[in-house]
């Protein structure tokens, strides 16, 4: 028991410093335009559900599928830093008020809870490189024991997810707090800081691409 506990602690404090649940409340207040309190409850529990089922499938196969499609850490955290960048610039710069309001939420035609919310809004591209790395000492370490290999990555990510919903559930009070001209002012705050984030998810790919090329062009010479 002690060495479960051990492993699931091991596994939280792996993902909490890059996937924080707060940042992903954080992108759903400046999203949250136009979301009733039915669509709030079914935005957070299909957000926390995604969380879980592409934290699973990243760990067991995530390797495999990066190997097999040919796609680098690199080149996810510059695809990620797109994705970041334009949602940024879409909460910063939203259109007209005679125009459809994109950052607004339409759950006829328009779905958060995966896309951005739970990916990459949650499970970005570092996320993923990390759980990757994560699967690896499990599966080939021996700091905890079978039994704790086994279950420990379900736990962690069962608790992760709870996290994301709890985050998401409790925002609904600083939604009623900040009213529509408050979600405004933040929407377009976190654009700007999201516009950054993209930006340097984006450098830091490149960076990882110059430093992968440079390390190739050396052992060649």
């Amino acid at each position: 028991m002690i060495d479960l506990f051990k492993s699931i602690t091991f596994g939280l404090l792996l993902l909490l410093p890059i996937a924080n649940p707060i940042f992903t409340m954080i992108l759903y207040l400046g999203l949250s335009k136009g979301i009733s309190a039915k669509e709030h409850a079914s935005i957070a529990k299909k957000t926390a559900l995604n969380t879980f089922i592409i934290m699973i499938i990243v760990f067991y196969i995530g390797g495999l599928i990066i190997n097999i499609i040919g796609v680098s850490i690199p080149g996810l955290r510059i695809s990620g830093g797109l994705i970041i960048l334009l949602l940024g610039f879409r909460m910063l710069l939203p259109p007209t008020e005679s125009k459809k309001d994109i950052t607004s939420v339409d759950s006829d035609d328009r779905d958060i809870s995966l896309i951005p919310l739970a990916m990459p809004g949650t499970v970005g591209p570092g996320t993923m490189a990390v759980i990757i790395s994560y699967a690896s000492t499990l599966k080939n370490g021996m700091m905890f024991s079978t039994l704790s290999v086994n279950i420990t990555p379900l736990l962690v990510f069962l608790i992760f997810a709870l996290l994301v919903w709890g985050a998401i559930r409790s925002s609904s009070t600083i939604i009623k707090c900040l009213g529509n001209h408050g979600l405004k002012a933040l929407s377009q705050i976190l654009g700007f800081v999201l516009i950054s984030m993209g930006v340097q998810f984006i450098i830091n790919g490149i960076h990882q691409v110059l430093v992968m090329w440079m390390a190739v062009s050396a052992h060649t010479t």
